[in-house]
């Protein structure tokens, strides 16, 4: 008399024993282990041909764009996502980096007029056509505080002019220290800080537009 399977004939026919899975041992696991996707769709890739074949005992997790129907998934698409997102921290590391250097052109540029607040020698001055710090102070703003400004919001904003004005702020950064370095000729920790963060504005500018194709200004 034929009656229900024995619990051994239950494990045997189970993914984790010795016999073949059947179709709803797939779908069992596919519930388990992962989203609800039909059995065609729980495959892995042969090593050497790379047919695709039906495993049954790991099922595929199913992408968020995953058509839920079997299909398989281009890989392209994974490949663009991770791409989307080196951009994405790329982008936002720029604008960090642009941000902090106004910022702080702004305090070294508002001290140097304010009666030199911060403190600068008097006597860097003596092999420049300057008196005072009034006009280097301004001059900081404007070559180094306004286009880090601007450029920290274009970038922010996807702008097509944020890879031009972004490489001319790092420029600017680059050129502002090489004028100190060679007008001054006084030599501070400071300048190779911001020689190095100016090539590195300009290195992530490049890096984050040749992957990232220009979109319009967003208003």
């Amino acid at each position: 008399m034929t009656g229900p399977a024995s619990s051994a004939d239950a494990a045997s026919a189970a993914p984790g024993g010795r016999g073949v899975p059947s179709v709803a041992d797939v779908a069992v696991l596919a519930g388990v282990h992962g989203p609800k996707v039909p059995s065609t769709a729980v495959r892995q890739r042969v090593p050497g041909d790379g047919r695709p074949v039906v495993d049954g005992l790991r099922p595929r997790e199913a992408l968020p764009d995953d058509p839920g129907d079997g299909r398989e998934v281009d890989m392209r698409y994974v490949a663009q996502a991770s791409r989307q997102e080196t951009v994405r921290v790329t982008r936002w590391s720029l604008v960090v980096v642009e941000a902090l250097v106004a910022l702080a052109a702004v305090y070294g540029g508002v001290g140097l007029m304010a009666d030199n607040m911060i403190g600068m020698p008097h006597d860097w001055l003596s092999a420049t056509p300057f008196t005072s710090w009034v006009v280097p102070g301004m001059l900081l703003v404007l070559v180094v505080a306004v286009p880090m400004t601007v450029t920290a919001v274009l970038e922010a904003r996807r702008s097509t002019w944020a890879p031009v004005v972004s490489i001319a702020a790092g420029g600017a950064l680059v050129a502002w220290i090489g004028v100190q370095l060679l007008v001054v000729q006084r030599y501070n920790v400071l300048q190779p800080v911001m020689l190095g963060i100016g090539l590195a504005v300009i290195l992530l500018a490049v890096v984050l537009h040749r992957h990232e194709p220009p979109t319009a200004l967003r208003r």
